[in-house]
């Protein structure tokens, strides 16, 4: 469990680091490796990983002006506006020193509510289940252009629809009588051509020539000092972040925004590069980076892509989260594994902001071309497993003309349905068992 946590902090720092990475990317690039771990041990490392990058993908917001996440938006708005006024030290150790504040209030609010936490999963079931899930759909569907985000949500569906089904009078679905399309389509051609590859593109058109860190005077009593005056702006965070991330399909992009829109109407005397702005919403990002996994943990509801897929991966193996599988030793993992993640990144992302900048010195073609030749690798290796490796080849290149037609959309609630399908469809057809008809 301590290794699997380690392992999932030092890439979750790294990957916060690297603008347009995050959370599902660097689950995907783990993949292999996650296949061989146990349930507990995969989310020792998800929970490392979560935290660390929320962590450190501030360090990128802020110097590259690029968010490593959508949650890390309002520290592009106000960190590298901070960065550019020469600030910058300042900005990352507020956001550092800020996170773990917020973290560790959280722990504090969570184990104060727990047992009344715990008792709530006996009022869920599965029109609950149905219910919260539709909700992610429809948060997914309203964060951009309507249209176009139920159009991909249906091709979503229809995607994941294909295959052996039980539930299906003809036992298959757009097999066509091929024996690959009957174990469905495979789930890491699709997020590799409909989410990663777009990603990459539109990172790759943010353009940011600033590789510097104003790191001239780097005192720890400097640093604390700025932090304890935004504290209120933190607390604020912490508790705004916990409420908001529990919202379906955006989570940690709520609890940073929503804090962030709070503090700038209270902060009188406003203007870009407010400090307390980046505190309370760094603060809030880390805050609902926790509160997201109990939907997760105690219900089996995967509100983001990232808990969808490793949902997805522990049900496959016969794991599947949720009441039966809940007990305050997952909590006391969970926990330990944050605050570990925590401690672990303040001391790495602050000390070595001064270096990151170097990185956006290489070409970004060069970066994209290393991802995408990575993937691309372990996508054929991922196919070996079930001898199915032409077959991923097949579904990667059929899919690249609707990688062209989406390369500037944000595609998660594409990726969040194919995901879940499944599950939707299963509680789709329990619906008339459930009223009797």
């Amino acid at each position: 469990m301590l290794v699997s946590a380690i392992i999932g902090i030092l890439i979750g720092v790294i990957a916060g680091l690297i603008p347009g990475f995050g959370i599902f990317t660097s689950l995907i690039v783990l993949y292999p490796f996650l296949l061989k771990l146990d349930p507990i041990n995969m989310l020792s490392l998800y929970v490392g990983l979560a935290s660390a990058t929320q962590f450190s993908g501030s360090v990128s917001a802020i110097i590259y002006g690029v968010p490593g996440e959508q949650s890390s938006i309002p520290a592009v708005t106000e960190g590298h506006k901070l960065f550019r006024l020469g600030q910058g030290d300042l900005a990352i150790s507020g956001s550092a020193i800020g996170s773990f504040f917020g973290s560790f209030l959280t722990v504090l609010f969570v184990y104060a509510l727990f047992p009344y936490v715990e008792n709530v999963m006996y009022l869920f079931n599965s029109l609950s289940q149905l219910i919260i899930l539709l909700m992610v759909g429809m948060f997914l569907v309203l964060s951009g252009n309507i249209v176009k985000n139920i159009l991909m949500c249906a091709f979503a569906y229809l995607l994941g629809s294909i295959g052996t089904h039980s539930y299906h009078h003809e036992g298959t679905f757009l097999t066509f009588g091929n024996a690959d399309l009957t174990t469905g389509i495979p789930m890491f051609p699709v997020v590799l051509t409909l989410f990663i590859i777009p990603q990459l593109y539109q990172a790759y058109k943010i353009r940011n020539t600033n590789t510097e860190v104003d790191q001239g005077k780097f005192k720890i009593s400097l640093h604390f000092k700025n932090f304890i005056s935004h504290w209120k702006s933190s607390v604020r965070g912490t508790v705004l972040g916990f409420f908001a991330g529990l919202c379906p399909g955006l989570s940690t992009t709520v609890s940073s925004t929503l804090s962030y829109t709070v503090e700038k109407k209270l902060d009188k005397d406003y203007k870009p590069g407010s400090m307390k702005c980046l505190i309370a919403s760094e603060t809030a990002n880390n805050s609902g980076s926790f509160s997201m996994l109990i939907p997760l943990l105690i219900l089996g509801i995967p509100i983001v892509p990232s808990e969808a897929l490793l949902y997805d991966i522990n049900a496959s193996k016969g794991f599947v989260f949720g009441a039966s599988t809940f007990d305050i030793q997952v909590f006391y993992i969970v926990v330990f594994v944050l605050m570990l993640a925590n401690c672990v990144s303040l001391i790495m992302c602050w000390p070595f902001a001064k270096y990151v900048a170097y990185v956006n010195t290489i070409d970004k073609r060069i970066v994209n071309l290393c991802i995408l030749l990575l993937l691309f690798v372990i996508m054929i290796y991922i196919g070996s497993y079930t001898w199915q490796s032409l077959y991923y080849l097949v579904v990667f290149l059929a899919l690249l003309p609707v990688t062209y037609l989406v390369r500037n959309e944000n595609t998660l609630p594409l990726i969040f349905i194919f995901l879940v399908q499944d599950r939707l469809e299963t509680l789709f057809y329990r619906m008339p068992m459930l009223f009797g008809s």
